[in-house]
């Protein structure tokens, strides 16, 4: 059974803003990098991470992830990305979270019995290549949450642009959940709007090293540092650590502090990230992600081969 702590997480509370369960962690990457992951990004997290990345893709790719945190809760994504001809790329998701019992409590605090509820997110984005190596991107999504009998909807957009001026070098930015308010009953709350700029850097060719500035409506700007190796292409796995400022003020010494494992098996990606969620406490997020029917894949920062409408010469490639 969730607590109120829980529900006001997943829900929103009076003051906060709405639709909270978009910022429970999808991407085993981004997650285990602290979140610094917008200068990388491109394949089945895209769609959501930052719509740019989708006009970098190798091949098609779908991603599936499984959050667990909480008794009785279920936070699920499943995202895809496809690429077009011209340096185009397209990209969907949906995430689908359950929080299981919530409490309900009278005026006076007294426990009246329980309820269900669930949030749902659908995104659909594009991406494309304005120059050879600068691509922008944009995502509409449809919210939907529901308490007990009581639904609310909301609309929502995102923008995002990628520079990838050398091999061992990129820098993103993006912005996200630009809409109306998401309301239940007499209460409405915004969106948590959330704007992101970050870069990365290939040092020695398998270190990479990920840096972003991050500010949210609600709790401000804070601060993403993230680390991985060793490079999983060549390899067969790479580890990756991350810190993330915004739970600077908790009280766990590890809070802030993330950490994962990608392992390459028969040609796909398997993925684990722990993570903290503040007074949720720590998660765990499993995924796996397939390629198919693309090119050759490639390295976090490698040089790839232009394709006949653009002389691109970088690629990052987000596991």
């Amino acid at each position: 059974m969730l607590s109120s702590i829980a529900a006001r997480a997943v829900f929103g509370a009076a003051g906060s803003t709405g639709a909270s369960f978009l910022e429970l962690p999808f991407d085993p990457r981004a997650a285990a990098l602290g979140g610094a992951a917008t200068a990388i990004t491109a394949d089945g997290y895209s769609a959501r991470v930052n719509p740019a990345g989708l006009a970098f893709l190798d091949g098609p790719s779908l991603a599936a992830s499984q959050l667990l945190y909480l008794e009785d809760t279920s936070n699920s994504f499943l995202g895809f990305a496809q690429p077009l001809h011209g340096g185009q790329g397209f990209g969907a998701a949906l995430q689908y979270f359950r929080p299981g019992s919530i409490t309900a409590r009278d005026a006076g605090d007294n426990v009246i019995g329980t309820f269900n509820g669930y949030s749902f997110a659908g995104t659909l984005a594009y991406g494309r290549r304005v120059f050879e190596n600068i691509a922008v991107g944009l995502s509409a999504q449809s919210l939907e949450s529901k308490i007990d009998d009581v639904s609310g909807r909301a609309w929502s957009g995102g923008a995002g642009a990628q520079w990838r001026p050398s091999t061992d070098v990129s820098f993103g930015a993006a912005v996200e959940n630009i809409g109306n308010k998401l309301q239940l009953l007499d209460q409405a709350d915004p969106l948590p709007l959330t704007g992101r700029l970050g870069g990365a850097y290939l040092w020695q060719k398998q270190v990479t090293v990920t840096v972003e500035g991050v500010f949210k409506r609600g709790s401000g700007p804070s601060g993403h540092i993230g680390f991985e190796w060793p490079n999983e292409e060549d390899q067969g796995y790479a580890f990756r650590t991350g810190f993330d400022s915004e739970y600077r003020h908790q009280l766990s010494g590890l809070a802030g502090f993330s950490a994962g494992l990608a392992v390459r098996l028969l040609g796909q990606d398997v993925s684990y990230a722990w993570v903290p969620l503040a007074d949720l406490g720590m998660a765990h997020l499993f995924t796996v992600q397939f390629h198919w029917g693309g090119a050759e894949r490639h390295s976090v920062l490698e040089k790839q081969q232009p394709d006949s409408d653009f002389d691109l010469n970088t690629n990052f490639s987000n596991e």
